[in-house]
């Protein structure tokens, strides 16, 4: 679990960034959904839930360096901080999600990804597949949906988006970053609205 302590030390590191609060929030209450909804696919528990939650709240910390290539920027503010409660490892694993929650999927040719042991790497390609979609979900940065749920098939997907306005832009999003999920867990995700 997150202590208050990790809380107070994100929002900290948030706001000497100067960062997106409200969709940095968003972006983890929708990812944490998404991680207990599909917890029968990718069997992680508690400790990876902290991770994605520190990895969430901290994805678009890299604007405050540049707007371009700030996936990258994300990663090396991670490394390089000193405030949060983090080992090395887990700092690792936090900042490749972040890393990885836009553009190109973990890759072998990517040094930094290939550094961790095999079971930090797939750790990293389940959050970060998550957070990716979390984030699609958002790309407006409005906090349009307030509750998902998600249901399992053999091939298929199905999350269902509650809000009171359906956000084509947001589903566009979260169906074309669902690409990490889909070659992960081999099941195509479709997108839901349930709005009024």
């Amino acid at each position: 679990m997150i202590t208050e302590s990790e809380v107070r030390d994100i929002f900290a590191l948030l706001e000497s960034a100067n960062a997106d609060i409200d969709h940095a929030c968003q972006v983890s209450k929708l990812s944490n959904a998404l991680f207990s909804e599909l917890s029968g696919l990718h069997k992680l528990g508690e400790d990876e839930l902290r991770l994605l939650y520190y990895s969430s709240m901290l994805h678009d910390i890299g604007i405050s360096v540049s707007e371009k290539g700030h996936h990258k920027n994300s990663y090396d503010l991670i490394m390089s901080d000193k405030t949060l409660s983090l080992t090395n490892e887990e700092r690792a694993v936090v900042a490749n999600t972040a890393r990885y929650h836009r553009k190109a999927g973990p890759k072998v040719s990517h040094n930094e990804f290939m550094g961790l042991s095999a079971e930090e790497r797939h750790i990293v390609e389940v959050l970060s597949a998550i957070l990716r979609i979390g984030d699609g979900l958002d790309r407006t940065h409005m906090s349009l949906i307030y509750r998902l749920s998600c249901r399992i098939s053999d091939k298929y997907v199905w999350i269902r988006c509650y809000s009171d306005y359906h956000s084509r832009f947001d589903e566009e999003a979260a169906l074309k970053k669902s690409d990490l999920f889909e070659n992960i867990f081999e099941h195509k995700v479709i997108i839901e609205w349930e709005t009024g």
